[in-house]
């Protein structure tokens, strides 16, 4: 068991099954899964791209800000609790073709998409329910996007990971 002290974690499942059967092997499947927490990362890159959102979510939230608290849900599903499924599959054909990296750019780029209500977060919970598109001021999140929706997200990934 690679995290015995997390445990099983409902929805991986499915996840797993999408990526052993869109990567060449259960090797790459388990270095994608085990990937998909990466969170230092994806602060660290908010930092470089808005300074004032990093300082928020990890020194002001209410509490001891942990950034499993508010990305953990969407890793775990992948997106899909926090983009129409248009966008998400978009993002997954992405994913399946460049790798890991870009779901580090997507959340960074989901984390600067809401940073107007999620700088106006007070707490974790705030910030769990601006990104599920239920909080405060949050897009609203929709079964299908508008079209061209999908194109302007995967345009937003990628400036996320410009320098």
């Amino acid at each position: 068991m690679y995290r015995g002290d997390i445990g099983y974690i409902s929805g991986c499942n499915s996840i797993a099954a999408l990526l052993l059967l869109n990567l060449p092997n259960a090797t790459d499947t388990f270095i994608a899964l085990a990937n998909t927490s990466a969170y230092n990362l994806v602060l660290q890159t908010v930092r470089d791209k808005s300074d004032g959102l990093h300082r928020h979510l990890t020194t002001q939230l209410a509490g001891e800000p942990d950034p499993d608290a508010f990305l953990g849900d969407v890793f775990t599903a992948l997106f899909t609790t926090a983009l129409a499924i248009d966008e998400a599959a978009r993002l997954w054909d992405v994913y399946v073709f460049e790798g890991d990296a870009v779901l580090i750019r997507a959340a960074v780029a989901l984390l600067l998409w809401e940073e107007g209500p999620l700088l106006a977060a007070r707490e974790a919970a705030d910030v769990r329910a601006v990104l599920a598109g239920s909080g405060a001021g949050a897009r609203e999140k929709k079964a299908l996007a508008e079209v061209g929706a999908e194109d302007r997200w995967m345009q937003a990934v990628r400036e996320a990971g410009k320098a």
